[in-house]
């Protein structure tokens, strides 16, 4: 008799809300950064609306876009690599959406003191080891 191991089908479904709680959190940080930023605004508005349509999108792309490509630089903490790095040379199929979303974040952390931006790399991080959880 076999056993079947529930707990990756409970699981997934826990590391995805607790993915895009914290992706939310980190783009209210970057809010009370920049709180009169209009762009800001409306990607708390679209993470919402992703949230609603496709919870799963979000952890999806980040997987693709930021964990798989750049993980050893974010294992090491290396904030200038996210703000320096040219994301034209990308390997991989990048849509217009991903890559203007990627250059303003990369705008709002580049903008940030040292602090934010450490804390900011903590989020990163945070949401890369999300990832790897749930693949």
């Amino acid at each position: 008799m076999t056993t079947v191991n529930h707990s990756d089908e409970v699981s997934k479904p826990l590391i995805i809300k607790g993915f895009n709680q914290h992706f939310e959190e980190f783009i209210e940080d970057i809010e009370s950064v920049f709180p009169d930023d209009d762009e800001v605004k409306t990607m708390k508005k679209l993470l919402y609306i992703v949230k609603k349509t496709n919870p799963r999108l979000i952890l999806e792309t980040w997987n693709s876009y930021i964990t798989i490509p750049y993980k050893e630089p974010i294992e090491k903490s290396d904030i200038s690599f996210f703000i320096n790095k040219d994301y034209s040379d990308l390997d991989i199929v990048i849509t217009d959406n991903i890559s203007n979303f990627i250059e303003r974040l990369r705008g709002y952390v580049r903008n940030m003191t040292e602090h934010n931006q450490q804390k900011s790399m903590q989020y990163v991080k945070n949401l890369c080891n999300l990832t790897k959880l749930y693949y």
